[in-house]
């Protein structure tokens, strides 16, 4: 058995990981300037697209299971499926929203990103 500690954190979700990863190259390529800001600008816009998305997958999904599940409890799920899905989406609208003027208040003060946005301390 391998013991070892990889090179990179991993996380519980999996999925995790790679963001992280991915996080961290994505870091590393803008402090050292091999992205630009034309670079980061689009990978922002691709990270509203992707909440976007995956908060309609998600809304989508809820309502085609709610009509199957009658009155049952597990009407639950396809609600919380909807709900999630609609605050996803509601999110990256705030977040798309928000951006340009925190962008400017940063330039005006000359503060930079924070470090180590992903993941979370709480967990995936």
């Amino acid at each position: 058995m391998n013991t070892q500690k990889p090179l990179f954190d991993t996380h519980l979700c999996g999925l995790g990981t790679f963001l992280d990863i991915a996080n961290k190259a994505i870091q590393e390529n803008l402090r050292n300037g091999t992205y630009t800001s034309s670079d980061a600008s689009s990978l922002q816009t691709q990270t509203v697209l992707t909440l976007y998305n995956i908060g309609a997958m998600a809304e989508t999904l809820g309502m085609e299971h709610i009509d199957y599940s009658d009155n049952s409890p597990q009407k639950c799920m396809p609600t919380a499926l909807m709900l999630f899905g609609r605050v996803v989406q509601e999110m990256a609208y705030c977040f798309d929203t928000v951006t340009p003027y925190v962008n400017q208040h940063n330039r005006n003060k000359g503060n930079t990103p924070a470090d180590d946005t992903f993941p979370p301390p709480d967990g995936c």
